[in-house]
């Protein structure tokens, strides 16, 4: 190849690359949604094609980067899956629906037309599936970081007396606080996992598997993941159901009501996964209606 040929090779391919990198945004001229994702993956695809089944126009997918260096039109609604994403997007004078947020209250949306749906599980529905797989239960152990789940401890509190429940919580600062929090919380039926990122780390989480097997008091635990890992059960999120709540939230804001108006919401409801191994460890016996429901690990 000539050099003059190389040159033009070399043009050619950088027109079609950063033509390429603009085209989600590009393609956002006049769209009524832009979904911006943190990071993309197959939950994320589902999703949005929960997104798809509720909204009256199909979405045009952007990413982060192409928001901060690309960004030209103003949708009428951005839908941000992920921290980065409604990070990217809560300043930029267009009404926000997100997803898959954890504590969102801790990101500074005071004041702006922002709303979505959080990443965890309705505590009632949470506190209803203890009932339902541990019927004995009345003590329910929760460590939190006041700053990242004070909230949801909160509305626990309340929603737990109405089932004959007790939150047992002890409130932490940091991750090596949590372990020993953990260690001297007796007396409960059950540890109760929340979305917390002070609390629920590698570390954190290996030590109460740990402890649960000791003490035999299940875990209910926040996501498949965990009941993987150990935990005996946890609602977790079933994403085209999510997309098609937040898809509901969007058309909400489509159709005139000002997003900051809009409360934030608990995911509706989830998928129950159980690990029935664990459950022979701790000899719990699952209610047959329960097990039939649910998503069964044996690991």
């Amino acid at each position: 190849m000539t050099g003059g040929n190389q040159i033009r090779y070399f043009l050619l391919a950088l027109f079609l690359y950063t033509s390429t990198a603009i085209l989600p945004i590009a393609e956002a001229h006049g769209a009524d949604i832009v979904v911006v994702q943190s990071v993309a993956r197959s939950v994320h695809e589902k999703i949005v094609s929960g997104i798809n089944s509720v909204v009256r126009e199909n979405p045009v997918i952007a990413s982060v980067d192409d928001v901060r260096r690309n960004f030209r039109a103003k949708p009428k609604l951005f839908i941000a899956i992920g921290q980065d994403a409604l990070r990217a997007v809560k300043d930029l004078g267009v009404p926000v629906v997100f997803a898959m947020v954890i504590n969102p209250h801790a990101i500074g949306l005071e004041g702006k037309s922002v709303t979505g749906v959080e990443v965890f599980v309705s505590v009632e529905s949470q506190l209803d599936q203890i009932r339902a797989v541990l019927p004995n239960a009345t003590r329910v152990g929760v460590v939190y970081d006041p700053q990242s789940s004070g909230y949801i401890v909160d509305l626990a509190k309340e929603a737990a007396e109405k089932r004959g429940l007790t939150i047992v919580s002890r409130a932490v600062h940091s991750a090596t606080e949590a372990i020993v929090a953990m260690d001297n919380m007796r007396g409960v039926d059950v540890f109760w996992m929340l979305p917390d990122t002070t609390v629920i780390t590698q570390e954190t989480v290996k030590h109460l598997v740990l402890l649960s097997l000791e003490r035999k008091i299940p875990i209910f635990a926040i996501s498949e993941k965990y009941v993987k890992n150990g935990a005996l059960l946890a609602l977790g999120i079933n994403p085209i159901r999510l997309g098609r709540q937040i898809g509901r939230m969007a058309n909400r804001v489509l159709s005139g009501e000002s997003a900051a108006s809009i409360p934030f919401e608990p995911i509706e409801n989830g998928d129950i996964y159980i690990n029935t191994s664990v459950a022979m460890r701790l000899k719990i016996q699952i209610p047959p209606d329960v097990l039939g429901r649910a998503y069964k690990t044996e690991e």
